[in-house]
This record gives C-alpha cells, structure tokens and sequence, in this order.
C-alpha cells in the first residue's frame, strides 16, 4: 500500500520485490531519515498459520545475524487489517540489482570478480553456521550486488527461508543431494549450494539443469558435475578444483567449513594454488551412485536399508539444526575392470623391477667383502728406553717394526748415548712395519 504507514513511522513506496509468500517495498523511515525496504506478508495468506509462522522465524533468524554481508533488520511488527493481523519487518535499503538479475543481464561473471562474492558469501555462511542456522539456501535470487568503487557490496536476504514443499526448477537447482533425498541438511549442505552459485556465475549457467524439477533432481544426485573450464576457457585449474570439491555427492569430501572454502576462494583469487586442487586425485565417492553391473565390484555392495519416503524438502530442513550432522551413507566405488587390470601389470612391473635391484645389490656387496683386503696385523710397542741405538733396532726389527727418526738432547735422564725418550709409547698398539722415532742422550 503506497503511503501507509507502518508503525506510524516507516512509510511504504513502490513495490521492489516479491517472493512466494511476502512483498517488498520501498519505504522511508521518518524518524531516521533514511530509505528502508518493507517486508510485508501478503494479504491472501494471513490466515495460514504455518505461513505466518514461517514468517516470523524469518524474521527472528534475520535479526539474530549481524554481519555486513546480511541485510540489517531494524524493525519488526504486526498490522491489524480487514484480513487479519499481518506481520512486517522493516530491513536496511540496498542499491543494486539482485545476482539474478546481474546474471541474467550480463551473463558469466570475470572469474576474480565472482570468486570475491563467492568468498563473501562463505564469510555469511560462516556467521550464520556459528549461530546454528541452516540451511540458509543462499540462490542467486536472494543476494544483492551493489557494485562500489572498491568492489561488490553483497548483501544476502531471506536468509534461512524455507524451500517449498513442491520445489520448482530453480529452487531445485541450488538444493544438495542430501536434501533431495529428504536427509538432514549441515553446513556442508550450504556449501554445494555456495557451489552451485559459483558454478552459474562461472558459466552463465547452473551445473545440473533439466527440463522439470524432477529431471534436475536426478542430475544433482546421478551426474558427475561437470569442470567450468569446460564451458569458459579462462577459468584456472584452481578454480576448477574449488568448483568440484564443494559439488563433491558425498558430503564428507567437501569443505569441512565455509571458512576454510572462502580462503581457499581469496588463495585462488590471488593467484596462489588451492588445497582443493591437491584433493582432485582421490576418487569421487558418491551417495547415490547409478552404476551398470559391469563396471561395479561385486563385493562391494551396499548393505540392505529401508528405502526412504518420498523427499519433502520443505518440511524436512528445519531452519534451526544446532549440533547435526549427516551421517555418512554407504558407499559403492565404481571399477574399470581394463584400468584394473592394467594397475595389476604395472605393480607386478614395479616389483620386479625391485626383486631385481635387490639382487644386483646384494651381489655387489658379496663382491666387495670378497675382494677387500684384511686389515693389517696390530703390534704392541716394545720399551726401548735405556738400549742403544743398535741394541733398539735388533728389539723394534724383532716385533716387525722399524727404528724412526733418532734425535740427540741433553736431559741427564741417563748414560750419553742410550735412549731417554720414545714415540709411540710403550704398549701402543700400532701396525707393522710402523716407525718408532726415539731421542738418545747427548
């Protein structure tokens, strides 16, 4: 309603955006003196309580996060009409067009550029997580891109708004395997949702489309999801490996965080390597895998459950988990037999070619101690102190060792001409055939 006034205080404008059960407007607030938008329940539903209950928990979750990349809510209340009590909520005024709009009018984003508003939307999510939110079904649809002199200002709205019970095609391209099969949603959930986002502002395009929502369905939980560089040449490997890891089937080969995802979107954005990319090597696990009898192991299959009940995805996110977790689902690993058998080959090489170096070393060290001389014989150093020149020699020649160096000095330590000091000493243990120098006296 243009001119009404909210509270006496917030006075709506033009009608800016609706979604499935509310509208917003434009609107000022006259005691602050600032533009505001208006969120307003709308007239035809206020007599469904579950709506109005939706509603609200909106509005509480909304209130509770405080973070420059979520729409500030200033105000909440209730307006009594003809039709009953409507609720409203009073949010901070955005300039800028959704990502929606940006994407549908422009198409792919530059790699960098969309890489900085996916980092700031895992810093959301990040906040959001820590006060037990989720799921918070971040979709283009409900961020806005202001775009600043410095960058993007992203702002996420409607955050932890509820898929409907019968999603239609584009809330079903954002939603993760486990919430389509009606599962427990965790903040890994968030992140293949965050990855779904990437992946459309990449290409231009979501990663998983089809012709109805359920044809979509089947893609996200059957299809291997498909590189961006396939569809843009210009997007690094880098990129890529963020783009699969957060799109991986199996919840617990994501981002353990959607911290630990933003910095590995700022390192790639920089320009410096991604950890994703180092998990690329390891194969894929999937929760719901659709293999041919041919290419799976016999042994490895699935043990026996009840199958699930049709999904309600509406009914089964509650908007607050604190403390869940998704259990971990069996797991079937697909097996080319040829690249099987064709690591067989190349291991039964590999160790024949070690059986073979072992041998060639072994028989050179048999080689080295056969032919390596035995060390030389150790003799005991004879006294000679006190003997002759002559009588010295006959002892040292009689142990196989040689008289050395003879020097003259004046010590008074004994006869003129018999030995007062010798080198080595006696008992050394020497080899044969060593010099012994002596010192005579004077």
């Amino acid at each position: 309603m243009v001119g009404y006034r909210y509270a006496n205080r917030y006075q709506a404008a033009d009608v800016i955006g609706q979604d499935e059960i509310s509208v917003v407007r434009r609107g000022r607030d006259l005691l602050m003196d600032r533009d505001v938008a208006i969120k307003v329940l709308r007239s035809d539903l206020t007599q469904e309580p579950a709506v109005h209950s939706r509603f609200r928990s909106f509005a509480h979750h909304a209130a509770a996060l405080n973070h420059p990349a979520f729409v500030a809510v200033y105000d909440t209340g209730d307006t009594l009409t003809d039709a009953g009590s409507v609720p409203w909520v009073v949010m901070e005024y955005v300039e800028g067009d959704s990502l929606r709009t940006l994407l549908d009018r422009q198409g792919p984003l530059p790699w960098r550029r969309a890489l900085r508003i996916a980092a700031e939307l895992c810093a959301a999510l990040d906040h959001a997580h820590r006060r037990n939110l989720l799921p918070c079904h971040i979709t283009p649809a409900n961020v806005l891109v202001d775009p600043q002199a410095g960058g993007d200002q992203v702002k996420v709205i409607d955050i932890g708004q509820r898929t409907p019970e019968t999603p239609g095609a584009k809330a079903m391209q954002y939603l993760s395997p486990e919430q389509i099969r009606g599962g427990l949603p965790d903040k890994r959930s968030d992140q293949y949702t965050i990855g779904c986002v990437l992946f459309e502002m990449l290409c231009g395009r979501a990663p998983f489309i089809g012709v109805t929502p359920d044809s979509i369905a089947e893609a996200h939980q059957r299809e291997a999801p498909r590189a961006p560089s396939e569809y843009n040449r210009s997007i690094p490997p880098d990129v890529d490996a963020i783009v699969l890891k957060a799109l991986s089937k199996n919840p617990a080969n994501r981002y353990e965080t959607a911290e630990k995802m933003r910095a590995d979107l700022e390192r790639a954005g920089a320009g410096r390597p991604a950890q994703a990319r180092q998990q690329l090597q390891a194969p894929e696990r999937t929760g719901a895998p659709a293999p041919s009898p041919a290419r799976s192991r016999a042994a490895a299959k699935p043990r026996t459950t009840v199958p699930p009940a049709k999904p309600v995805p509406g009914l089964s996110s509650p908007l607050m988990a604190p403390g869940l977790t998704l259990p971990v689902l069996d797991e079937v690993e697909l097996i080319d037999p040829a690249r099987e058998a064709a690591q067989r080959r190349r291991w039964a090489y590999i160790g024949l070619g070690g059986l073979a170096l072992a041998l060639v070393v072994a028989l050179w060290l048999t080689l080295v101690v056969i032919t390596t001389p035995p060390p030389p014989a150790k003799v005991s150093v004879p006294n000679v102190t006190g003997l002759t020149i002559a009588q010295a020699s006959a002892v040292l020649k009689d142990k196989e060792l040689d008289l050395g160096a003879v020097t003259t000095v004046d010590t008074d330590k004994g006869p003129t001409g018999t030995i007062v000091y010798q080198r080595p000493s006696e008992r050394t243990e020497v080899e044969a055939g060593t010099a012994v120098a002596v010192e005579i006296e004077g």
